[in-house]
């Protein structure tokens, strides 16, 4: 998979707090952000199949259809650079000829296609990266799926179409269609034929609670400059969290002295452990807290991977954790070191993660058993759903 990284135009985002350093409890709000996705971080003939642009945390997945392709499932969604045509099809250069660009029509100078666009979204024709060129078939499609971006829903803007001819493959129409969280069908347009090498903005009406956007080319053509809103996670109060074994490896800090709650968990030897993530649970007492997520440890030869994921309610804006062959960490002490339960000397963290649903470390060159401590901050959040 060639070329991840997607570049955005604009955005604005409300301010966001999460905890303070003696971990009262604050308030957060509600992200708004304009991404527009122009495909400007590509190269030509790179497949596009998940994106995650700025705007808010998490992926966005995309497929393109060439169902004439030998093998149908395969993503045909590839990157075409309209600043230099390739594979002959100089009706998909921008801009037109009129305004000094490589694009051609058949059909005269083309006043819409005035500017550059660079990078566009095109379905391959021949799955052929050396030289893109788009798909003329029936039955091509493109889909985007953002239920894994933001709080799984957006607000669809508009996009740019570039050389959407007349008539479609077999006749077929060309038709956007956007679903919400339920595949409840919210919007649908047919769109208008254009000149050879025209361009046209096609406007999605500001629809909200968008998960899905498929648009059923079935035709030739280029997508480009995409534009959403995306809602980050409207997060409320926030709780410092730690992982517990609950079938017993677990030990409360209360246990060796310290006066922090949470929990060491082990000794651990190769396997995969269930953890479950507490938040707010003080004295180590997990009825005074909430059951916010889980802690995955996958402990095989010398690595060992740890995942945090939450159960829906609550978003991460922080992990901190500590793998090690004993108990707990030490920190330095004038002449000696001491052991520590302070989240910021643990020797793996990821502060300002923004709000999102789960958190990964990878950790080489273990050996033997081992000790785990997985701490973070956990915000509740009211707008979060779960695609079914």
């Amino acid at each position: 998979m060639a070329g991840l990284a997607l570049i955005f135009s604009s955005c604005t985002t409300d301010s966001f707090e999460t905890l303070d350093e003696n971990g009262a409890n604050l308030k957060g709000s509600l992200n708004s952000n304009l991404v527009i996705i122009d495909f400007e971080e590509y190269e030509a003939g790179d497949f596009v199949s998940e994106m995650s642009p700025d705007g808010c945390a998490g992926t966005i997945d995309i497929f393109g259809l060439n169902p004439e392709s030998s093998a149908p499932n395969t993503n045909a969604a590839m990157i075409f650079d309209s600043s230099n045509p390739t594979g002959g099809d100089l009706d998909l250069g921008s801009p037109n000829q009129a305004f000094g660009g490589p694009g051609q029509s058949e059909d005269g100078d083309q006043p819409s296609n005035d500017s550059a666009l660079g990078n566009v979204l095109i379905i391959t024709e021949d799955f052929d990266t050396t030289d893109p060129d788009d798909s003329y078939v029936e039955g091509s499609l493109y889909h985007f799926d953002f239920s894994g971006y933001g709080n799984g829903e957006v607000t669809m803007v508009g996009f740019d179409m570039l050389d959407l001819d007349a008539p479609g493959a077999n006749g077929a129409l060309t038709v956007v269609r956007l679903y919400d969280v339920f595949h409840n069908l919210l919007f649908e347009k047919t769109l208008d034929y254009a000149p050879d090498n025209a361009k046209q903005y096609i406007d999605l009406e500001e629809t909200q609670g968008v998960t899905r956007m498929v648009i059923e080319l079935n035709n030739s053509g280029a997508i480009d400059n995409i534009k959403f809103r995306c809602a980050g996670f409207e997060a409320g109060q926030c709780d410092t969290m730690f992982a517990k074994d609950t079938s017993g490896s677990d030990r409360c800090f209360d246990q060796d002295g310290f006066s922090r709650w949470g929990w060491t968990n082990g000794p651990f030897t190769e396997g995969t452990y269930f953890l479950d993530l507490y938040a707010g649970a003080g004295q180590c007492d997990t009825s005074k807290g909430e059951l916010v997520g889980v802690v995955i440890v996958e402990y095989s030869g010398s690595t060992v991977e740890v995942s945090y994921q939450s159960l829906g309610g609550h978003v991460f804006t922080e992990t901190h954790l500590y793998v090690g062959k004993n108990p707990y960490p030490q920190k330095r002490k004038g002449k000696k070191y001491v052991n520590t339960v302070a989240p910021g000397q643990f020797p793996y963290k990821n502060d300002g993660l923004g709000n999102v649903l789960m958190d990964s470390y990878t950790i080489h060159d273990v050996e033997g058993p081992i000790w785990v401590i997985a701490h973070g901050v956990a915000c509740q959040t009211d707008n979060l759903r779960i695609p079914i």
